[in-house]
This record gives structure tokens, C-alpha cells and sequence, in this order.
């Protein structure tokens, strides 16, 4: 059965805390665990998200594009695209944007004014000086 335990460490008596905690942890071969230690996640600010929606949407009609298929492009041009084999085609997969965090979401906010002026489309950036 899948599980997953989150834990906010924020000194080293923590961490040794937690590690004796998950230590005597039943391992199954059947089902390894896997551990993931990463700085703590910045989670995206709704003003942040509603900046990158309104660049996507100024962009659109200069580019002859939805709104949708903008967002599309511009993630893809930012994290790439991956080939996943999938039932018997290939299929394109791009990296969904909610895995990152505020700080990563501004960049990619920025990346779409770039994407959009190597397009020849200047839009202005909106934004706001609080982010």
C-alpha cells in the first residue's frame, strides 16, 4: 500500500530524531522506500500564478495562439519535454509547474516575457513589486 510521511527538520537534533524514528522501519523488497531530502518547498503564491495566467494571456493573441497552448509552450521551452514510452506510442510529457516553487515559478514567469520577445512580442511585465 502507498504511503507517504512528510517532516519539517529544522536542526540536526531533529534530523536525529526523525532518522531514529524511521530507522526500525519494515522494509519490504516487494515495496522499497524511497527518501527524498530537499530544502523545504516554497509553496507558489496565488499572485505569482495570476502574473504567469496574464502573461500567458497577453502573449496569446500576438502569437496566434489560446492562452492554454501558450502555457504549453512556454513550460516546454523552460523544463523540456520528455518521451515516455506509454501502451506501445511515445508520448510527449512536460513537467507539471505545481512541483515548483515560488522562487522557480517567478523564473518561469520571466521566461514567458523572453520566450514571447524572441517571438518578436513585447507584452509589459506586471509585476507587482511584493513577490
Amino acid at each position: 500500500m502507498a504511503w507517504s510521511q512528510r517532516y519539517r527538520i529544522a536542526s540536526r537534533a531533529q534530523l536525529r530524531a526523525v532518522l531514529a524514528g524511521l530507522a526500525p522501519l519494515l522494509v519490504d523488497e516487494r515495496e522499497p522506500l524511497e527518501l527524498i531530502l530537499r530544502t523545504e518547498h516554497v509553496p507558489i503564491k496565488h499572485v505569482q500564478r495570476k502574473r504567469f495566467h496574464a502573461i500567458c494571456k497577453d502573449i496569446a493573441p500576438l502569437a496566434g495562439m489560446t492562452p492554454g497552448n501558450v502555457k504549453r509552450h512556454v513550460k516546454a521551452d523552460y523544463y523540456g519535454v520528455s518521451l515516455v514510452y506509454e501502451d506501445g506510442v511515445y508520448v510527449e510529457v512536460i513537467e507539471s509547474s505545481e512541483d515548483s516553487d515560488g522562487p522557480e515559478y517567478e523564473r518561469l514567469a520571466d521566461h514567458a516575457l523572453q520566450w514571447a520577445a524572441e517571438r518578436g512580442h513585447f507584452i509589459p511585465d506586471r509585476k507587482p513589486r511584493n513577490i
